[in-house]
């Protein structure tokens, strides 16, 4: 007989993660939830489940036949505290947002170097330490007053 398993995606609240043994002996978790117990040998997305305890999680589900329900995909975390459903924020770091942050910071590093630089060659004296330090810092102002001028 075919054990067929069908795919969904669930809004779970977790309440607690509990490492548990198979009868073959495979290590794997049980998640405790709102909507009942569910299995979960994904151990790459464990450790985030754990963090989501008294959150809401958006999980795809493989449930077959006989009743089980493995948790295969996180696809979010959601803050519920004093939040209404319809008003769920994500409360996992948006990677997107982040790697723009970083990003721009490159950027605008870059900007400043290059600001530096060209000041640098205009001054023929002599420069201290203390000169190029100075001159750096008025390179960074520089920067940020045309990255908020900008916006």
């Amino acid at each position: 007989m075919e054990n067929k398993e069908t795919k969904s995606e669930e809004m779970l609240i977790v309440r607690n993660v509990t490492e548990k043994t198979s009868k073959n002996g495979r290590s794997y978790y049980s998640v405790e939830t709102d909507r009942g117990n569910y299995s979960c040998f994904e151990f790459d997305i464990i450790g985030e489940i754990k963090k989501a305890i008294g959150k809401k999680i958006d999980v795809e589900v493989a449930s077959n036949e006989r009743g089980f329900k493995n948790i295969r995909k996180l696809i979010s975390v959601f803050d519920i505290q004093g939040e209404s459903p319809s008003s769920l924020k994500p409360a996992t770091p948006d990677n997107f947002s982040d790697a723009r942050i970083l990003k721009d910071q490159s950027i605008y590093t870059s900007y400043a170097k290059d600001l530096f630089i060209e000041l640098h060659k205009m001054k023929l004296s002599e420069q201290t330490s203390a000169d190029l330090t100075n001159l750096m810092e008025t390179c960074i102002r520089l920067v940020k007053q045309a990255k908020e001028g900008f916006k």
